[in-house]
């Protein structure tokens, strides 16, 4: 007699919207994954596409962003300009849209429920598109994955989901995004998984998949085999040598020490820009310009000089070297200074750059080990940076379609990273760069419940009753139930019984449940919220528990109760699980 009653009209729509919570909507995630890879994918295409345009016919040089072609004077102008047109378009963005990029994904993700807003999208296009066009050293998939999270992002808000709901679509965009820009469906799956989410579950396994398959397909018809930069066949290395180990053990060296310098240096300027755009912004084109006047080489995309280090085209010792110094240093600068773009197309050309040099540096020439070394050292750099080996790893695996370059990318990869989080003490550029701004690391535990839903864990085995019961009530209540809530007059407040921890007296015949010790005040709050949102609410009541409804009510109607959760019960959780 004491039960709660769902009522028939709503039990139907409660049980859709808790399945999503609970991620166990497979099918429909699945739908929804290849939605946001169409959409991410053709996003990326539009991209791409009006940079080509831009560049052909508006800056007057050829869409693959051959800046050797422009005059001296012209490379100089075009960043100190682009910077000037960043700088508006900031200007005219809000405070809180201007932070972009990979790490905002990231950041939202961990503590804002996965919300991306459409102006922060809309600052990420326009702002990557101009650093491209105007021959900033920077790349175009970090915007990219920004862009495709959004959508993602929207998306699950436009249908009123849950944050796991959005977290899987923001997956799905992120490697669409990454699978459009370089034809490598499985590499965006795992960078997505590796680098964004950060866990793995079937639930999100499926849809990134099918996500990241569409995009590479769309990708594919659009720009054909080589979305990004043509790679040429990569012949199959040589078998075991002294001289190809001596050159992969000097590349991979050489890249964990680079990359470490690269990231240190970013996240120090990052530090000394603080929130300020205009002085940075116009620093950022100077510098640009000033190196691109004496090296042209070094600005936009830099995929020209990639396809031409693969295709084992010999460069001069002094010449990689100068290369190698100013892409490296330039990409460092001109992205702390707050310029809108990615890190990931520079890594490919300072990788490239270093496995080329280490051939020439052991073997006098290009000779026959230097494109497969540049292919190691490109994935050895982002492996590094990024502190994901499984990603890199499988990058150069669709890239080049030739699995016994897998070895050295393999050696390669593992002293690279070990050197960057062993003797730097580094974690991945993007997880720096928000603890550079106090974001991260953010305490285990708040990253753990923030992505867990209360419906997860709430209890469903409560009842209603009165505060004033009888014994024989009370012993029927423990059999069937673990809680009961009783309301508290005159304040209207509810109150949450342990029931088993209520005892009996002998001769007692009736309990007051308020007066037992096992009695808790509770507070409402709405089926949608993480486990972190319930304890900050727990904390802004002083209450040590909370009843779950369906819908937070408008008026004086009786909400429809799903469940209750205490501190308790979230604390146990927690100890229970291994890793976030």
């Amino acid at each position: 007699m004491f039960t709660i009653k769902s009522q028939p009209d709503r039990k139907a729509g409660r049980h859709i919207r808790q399945s999503l919570i609970k991620n166990e909507a497979l099918p429909v995630l699945t739908l929804m994954g290849l939605l946001v890879g169409v959409l991410a994918g053709g996003s990326l295409i539009v991209f791409t596409t009006l940079i080509d345009i831009i560049s052909r016919y508006g800056i007057s040089f050829s869409a693959e962003n051959n800046f050797s072609a422009l005059s001296p004077v012209i490379r100089f102008i075009l960043p100190v300009v682009g910077a000037v047109c960043i700088i508006v378009l900031l200007k005219m963005t809000p405070v809180r849209e201007r932070s972009l990029g990979v790490p905002h994904v990231i950041e939202q993700l961990i503590f804002h429920h996965g919300e991306l807003s459409i102006r922060g999208i809309i600052a990420q296009f326009w702002g990557a598109l101009l650093a491209l066009v105007f021959g900033f050293s920077v790349g175009r998939e970090g915007p990219a994955v920004h862009i495709g999270a959004g959508i993602g992002s929207q998306l699950g808000q436009s249908l009123n989901q849950s944050d796991n709901f959005n977290r899987v679509l923001i997956g799905c965009g992120v490697a669409a995004a990454i699978s459009a820009a370089f034809n490598t469906p499985l590499a965006g799956m795992v960078f997505a998984i590796e680098v964004v989410l950060r866990k793995f579950s079937m639930g999100s396994f499926i849809p990134v998949m099918a996500a990241s398959v569409v995009a590479a397909v769309l990708s594919r018809l659009v720009y054909g085999a080589d979305p990004a930069f043509f790679i040429p066949t990569i012949p199959t290395p040589p078998a075991i040598s002294l001289e190809r180990s001596a050159i992969t053990l000097l590349m991979a060296c050489m890249t964990g020490v680079l990359a470490g310098f690269m990231m240190q240096l970013n996240v120090w300027v990052t530090r000394r820009r603080g929130q300020r755009i205009v002085f940075p912004m116009l620093v950022a084109g100077l510098l640009m310009g000033s190196v691109g006047y004496f090296i042209p080489d070094v600005m936009g995309l830099g995929y020209r000089t990639i396809t031409s280090l693969l295709e084992g085209q010999f460069f001069s010792s002094d010449y990689l070297v100068l290369l190698l110094v100013v892409k490296l240093t330039i990409t460092a600068l001109v992205l702390g200074l707050g310029v809108p773009g990615g890190i990931i197309g520079p890594l490919l050309f300072i990788g490239a750059t270093i496995g080329a040099l280490s051939t020439v540096i052991i073997s006098g020439q290009a000779g026959e080990y230097s494109a497969p070394q540049a292919m190691v050292g490109m994935v050895a750099m982002m492996a590094a940076v990024l502190q994901a080996p499984f990603a890199a790893l499988i990058t150069v695996l669709e890239m080049t379609n030739n699995p016994h370059i897998i070895l050295s990318a393999m050696e390669s990869i593992i002293i690279a990273c070990l050197i960057v989080s062993q003797c730097y003490k580094f974690d991945g550029l993007f997880f720096m760069q928000l603890k550079n701004r106090g974001i991260y690391p953010s305490l285990r535990e708040e990253c753990a419940l923030s992505k867990v839903k209360v419906a997860g864990i709430m209890n469903t085995h409560f009842c209603r009753c009165p505060d004033l019961i009888t014994v024989p009530e009370l012993r029927q209540l423990q059999l069937e139930y673990q809680y009961a809530i009783i309301r508290q007059f005159p304040d209207n407040g509810r109150l949450l019984v342990n029931l088993e921890g209520i005892s009996v007296l002998p001769f007692q015949q009736t309990i007051t449940l308020s007066h037992q010790t096992a009695t808790t005040r509770i507070e409402m709050t709405a089926l949608g919220i993480s486990l972190q949102q319930a304890l900050t609410t727990m904390k802004k009541y002083g209450v040590n528990g909370l009843y779950i409804v369906e819908k937070m009510p408008v008026t004086q109607e009786e909400p429809v109760i799903c469940g209750v959760i205490t501190r308790q019960m979230i604390y146990y959780w927690y100890a229970s699980i291994d890793g976030l």
